[in-house]
């Protein structure tokens, strides 16, 4: 993916510089492979034997070393030697008198990625392996913060408990409508008594137990 990233980004700099540009498409991804396998292992090398040589004669840890020449040091080891390359190509007479500022920058761009993704590698390369290995979960969300009757998707609540809250939580409207009907009260416990966890949808619509004790005290008075 790395070196992916890098081809892509030389790629897009030389097709956006070919009205002023000259040098072919070859000489540009040479100069990436120059960048890896040229600036970036004479870099290595060269830091590793001047940190170790140094570390052995200041008697210094080379931790310690390493950590002091990565500001000092180091930046101007691996500018140079990047450059390298554009200066003993501009020694040539025939590459002076055939290359522009564009194409200098084009190169340049392409042994700096080139550098960049070996730099990159030896930096990022491990991480992979130092990771803790974790059980797969189903979900992002952790399970301390799930909520009660949620299921083992994360947040998504089971669907009997979509199904009991919206049951309870008829409004105002609804009731009156199915009150008027004469139906709502044997259908709100029908559907109290299916759905899982909805026994406190159980309660009777508020009104229903008035209206039938007058039509009881009505019936009682008629009969006497």
């Amino acid at each position: 993916m790395m070196a992916m990233a890098a081809l892509w980004g030389v790629l897009q700099l030389f097709a956006i510089s070919w009205p002023a540009r000259s040098v072919r498409l070859s000489t540009v991804l040479l100069a990436l492979a120059a960048g890896v396998y040229g600036c970036g292992v004479a870099t290595a090398l060269i830091q590793l034997a001047y940190t170790r040589l140094y570390a052995e004669q200041s008697g210094q840890s080379l931790v310690m070393v390493v950590n002091t020449t990565s500001y000092t040091v180091a930046p101007w080891v691996e500018e140079l030697l990047k450059a390298t390359p554009l200066l003993l190509a501009g020694l040539s007479l025939k590459v002076r008198r055939q290359w522009g500022l564009t194409d200098f920058v084009v190169v340049g761009a392409a042994l700096g990625a080139g550098f960049g993704l070996l730099e990159a590698v030896l930096r990022f390369g491990l991480d992979a392996e130092r990771l803790a290995p974790s059980p797969p979960r189903p979900s992002s969300t952790p399970a301390s913060l799930a909520l009660p009757g949620s299921s083992s998707w994360g947040w998504v609540p089971r669907t009997g408990a979509v199904s009991a809250a919206t049951a309870c939580r008829q409004s105002p409207t609804e009731g009156r409508q199915t009150r008027s009907r004469g139906r709502g009260h044997g259908r709100l416990a029908t559907i109290s008594k299916d759905l899982p966890g909805a026994s406190s949808c159980a309660s009777p619509i508020p009104g229903t137990r008035s209206r039938g004790r007058a039509a009881a005290w009505s019936r009682n008075g008629t009969a006497s």
